[in-house]
């Protein structure tokens, strides 16, 4: 210790001599930038005065005081047409101190965020602010030179301070598709600003079919498909410029394809070329589709009478004509007239009104309730704005007065188990215009129909008498059935006599169902069969036969069932034991005849004891805890299934009425385990347990006591380093019997059993103890002992029996590093 201040003392001294020939230096500089508070701008010609100093700044907006005496000084600065400005800076000697300053305009200065408004490809409005960072009013107006885009306003004030926001509002609508720019400039008192507008417009995601719509001087009507291959569904929007176009639908919502019907309107429109289009929009984009129109002179439609003798029964005849034009105006009435007398017309007893038609071509109706066997004239028809026209004249007869066709059941071929051939003949059709259907109908019951849920075939449409053939499926074996031809017109339906037939039986469909495993032993298995069609046989028994070579019969080893049901097991004792056997499943029917299912193989097992097990060791005892540990000395010639312990406070523990801990499917050797939340200072019964096919087996018992938690043990505490107010005190927990170490340290005192009530040190939950004491009495006995404690109280150490040293009392500092006190504790 008396070195050291001996160290520190030359130290000083030399510090003294050195500072004690350097001249001191006290001024600085100060260097500034003033700038333009909006624009950034350097500004040239400033003013800038410092304490009677003053200086102009340059091209660079710069400016400089040298030779600054330290401290702290105001600066000012000024400039025409600017507010003045002042800030305050601290000069350092040596240094250099910076003050910059930004000057706003004395009058309104305009500003304008953002300038440049792209909308890009989806973008309608955007918007931006007129800030007037001046001093005075801001006067402002728009000029724009592009008609795609809108401002919601194009004039105003904007006090100082303030902003006024503007919002644009783009119109894609009717746009080609491409980029699309412009500006536009804000004027003002205090400036003017351009503002650049960027757009892109985009063609719809739909494919247009056709590109235009040319109606000509005839047709109506067209159809316009939209094709979309974007992958989701689209809306769209029709919009017709003028009001002779006429879109089926004006809205929809298109996921693959959509044809739409288009018609044009001439009624009211003095002959001429009309032009228009039809814009579709989608997502604020569009297209115009062009679309064109004649209205021609006045003119009637013309029409044609194809064909009347093609489709003619006893009270209705098919009237097939053509619109061949439609002449100068719309057709506001179209149809046929007919009569038994010839020159007929539309007052004829006779006639159809099919309305107004928009398209050329084919037109037909079916004309009802006429006379049978009777001779007509048929005539079609068409009206417009100008007059009526007829067509040429057809005629035709009806037939007779109709019935039901006339049919007969022939004979019946190739009958099987599940199919036979039937055939039948139409003699007559019914005086109607065809046979609708015709074929077979069966049945288990007499006289079958169509109307039945029975079977039936479907041999389709016949225009005139002949025999036909039906092939029945889907039949059961061994079955008589009833079956009848039939044939039916518009009248009704015609039957055939009714005959019988009967399916021949089928063979039996069985599958073997192999060995259960969990019923299988060594003398025992069961086994069973599985019937999926019995072929229409009477099943007089059921069972498994069984061999160890070969392949099993009746003949040999058997036993039948009682089940008489399509599955049925069966339980087949008398085995050997770790044989191998094969077997299969067998049927007899009433006709005499075995059937078998398909041959399965098994293997008795060997005849299983219980598993045992030695005799639990316990160890790693605790207060809570402790670890049990056995082995499995035989299987049993089982599959162990489970292994473990069981304990108790009470004698002879199962796994029914103790705790038990599993080891699970160990098959040999060691196992153990460590079980916890035990009672402390109990005694406790413990077996191990082990588990095969033949259940489950015990060790012997053992016995054992939890631990008990007693108070830590300590060793005796030692002292070093005694000083005249400090020692150093060392001990150890030697022993935490069970328990939580809580805390530790030491107690000391003047009287010889010092406890927590006296002078106490804490060292925290540590084991090894170690501290300095400090600020005792010089030339003093004390007395120290060592404390731990637990959950279960506090215990002490011996205690040690120390006398502090004399004070020394003060020191020379000529002596520094000549006494023998090792630790003045300073």
């Amino acid at each position: 210790m008396k070195h050291n201040l001996f160290h520190l003392l030359i130290s000083l001294s030399l510090v003294l001599v050195a500072c004690s020939s350097d001249p001191v230096n006290t001024k600085g500089t100060i260097v500034g930038v003033v700038k333009d508070a909006v624009s950034g701008a350097n500004l040239q010609n400033a003013k800038v005065v410092l304490d009677g100093r003053s200086a102009l700044t340059g091209s660079d907006g710069r400016y400089q005081f040298s030779d600054v005496e330290m401290g702290t000084y105001k600066v000012s600065v000024s400039r025409d047409g600017y507010l003045s400005d002042e800030g305050s800076v601290t000069v350092k000697p040596g240094e250099t101190a910076t003050l910059d300053f930004s000057l706003r305009q004395a009058g309104p200065v305009i500003e304008v965020i953002p300038t440049t408004l792209a909308f890009g490809e989806d973008k309608e409005t955007l918007g931006l602010n007129i800030k007037n960072t001046g001093q005075a009013t801001l006067n402002w107006s728009i000029v724009k030179n592009s008609n795609w885009f809108e401002l919601d306003q194009t004039s105003g004030s904007t006090v100082a301070g303030q902003q006024s926001s503007i919002v644009v509002t783009v119109k894609r609508a009717g746009l080609e598709p491409k980029n699309y720019i412009s500006t536009f400039t804000i004027t003002s008192n205090g400036g003017s600003k351009d503002v650049t507008v960027t757009m892109t417009v985009t063609d719809i995601p739909l494919q247009v079919r056709p590109e235009q719509l040319d109606f000509g001087s005839i047709s109506t009507a067209q159809t316009l498909t939209l094709i979309n291959n974007s992958g989701t569904s689209v809306s769209y929007t029709l919009r017709p410029s003028n009001s002779w176009i006429i879109p089926e639908k004006t809205s929809g919502l298109v996921t693959y394809s959509e044809n739409i019907n288009v018609r044009v309107d001439r009624s009211g429109l003095s002959p001429n070329d009309y032009p228009g289009t039809l814009r579709i929009e989608v997502a604020g984009r569009s297209r115009d589709i062009p679309v064109k129109m004649t209205v021609p002179d006045n003119a009637a439609p013309t029409v044609t009478l194809s064909d009347v003798t093609s489709n003619v029964s006893s009270n209705s005849a098919v009237l097939t004509g053509a619109l061949t034009s439609l002449g100068s105006s719309a057709v506001t009435q179209h149809g046929f007239c007919w009569a038994t007398t010839e020159n007929l017309d539309v007052s004829s007893s006779g006639k159809c009104e099919l309305g107004d038609r928009a398209a050329l071509g084919n037109f037909s109706y079916q004309a009802t309730s006429l006379h049978p066997n009777t001779l007509y004239y048929v005539r079609a028809y068409a009206r417009n704005s100008v007059g009526i026209t007829y067509s040429n004249q057809l005629s035709f007869k009806t037939q007779g007065a109709p019935e039901p066709p006339t049919v007969e059941t022939t004979t019946h071929d190739r009958v099987t188990s599940t199919t036979a051939e039937v055939s039948g003949n139409i003699l007559r059709i019914g005086n109607d215009a065809g046979v609708i259907q015709h074929g077979h109908v069966w049945s288990r019951n007499a006289n079958p129909t169509i109307s039945a849920n029975q079977g039936q075939t479907r041999l389709g449409t016949v225009a005139s008498p002949e025999p036909f053939t039906s092939g029945l499926t889907g039949l059961s074996p061994n079955v008589t059935y009833h079956v009848r031809a039939y044939a039916t017109n518009a009248i009704g339906t015609g039957y055939g006599e009714d005959i019988t037939f009967t399916t021949v039986p089928g063979d039996i469909e069985l599958t073997t169902i192999g060995a259960d495993a969990a019923t299988l032993t060594h003398n025992a298995a069961t086994l069973g069969g599985s019937i999926s069609e019995t072929g229409g046989n009477d099943i007089t028994e059921r069972g498994v036969c069984w061999g160890t070579t070969g392949t099993p019969t009746v003949e040999g080893d058997h036993h039948a069932s009682a089940d008489k049901t399509n599955r049925f097991m069966v339980r087949i004792t008398g085995l050997t034991e770790k044989t191998s056997y094969v077997a299969r499943a067998y049927v007899t029917a009433a006709t005499g005849q075995t059937y078998y299912g398909q041959v399965v193989s098994f293997q008795t097992t060997h005849e299983i004891h219980p598993a045992t097990v030695a005799k639990p060791t316990v160890i790693e005892i605790t207060p809570y805890t402790a670890t049990f540990r056995s082995s499995i000395t035989s299987d049993g010639d089982g599959n162990i299934a489970d292994c473990g312990f069981v304990w108790a406070r009470t004698e002879h523990p199962t796994l029914e009425t103790a705790a038990h801990q599993s080891c699970g499917k160990q098959q040999t050797g060691t196992f153990e385990k460590k079980v916890a939340e035990l009672a402390e200072n109990k005694t406790y019964y413990v077996r191990a347990y082990v588990t095969n096919e033949a259940g489950t087996a015990y060790s012997d018992e053992v016995s054992f006591a939890t631990k008990e938690i007693l108070v830590p043990s300590l060793s005796a505490t030692t002292v070093s380093q005694i000083t005249y107010r400090s020692a150093t005190f060392a001990a150890t927990v030697t022993n935490l019997n069970y328990g939580t170490l809580q805390d530790a340290g030491f107690v000391y005192s003047t009287k010889e059993t010092p406890t927590l009530s006296d002078n106490r040190i804490s060292c925290g939950a540590v084991t090894t103890l170690g501290t300095r004491c400090r600020d005792m009495a010089p030339h003093t006995d004390y007395y120290v002992r060592a404390y731990a404690t637990n959950e279960r109280g506090t215990n002490y150490g011996s205690p040690f029996k120390f006398t502090t040293n004399d004070d020394p009392g003060p020191t020379d500092i000529g002596r520094i590093g000549f006494d023998d006190e090792k630790d003045w504790d300073q």
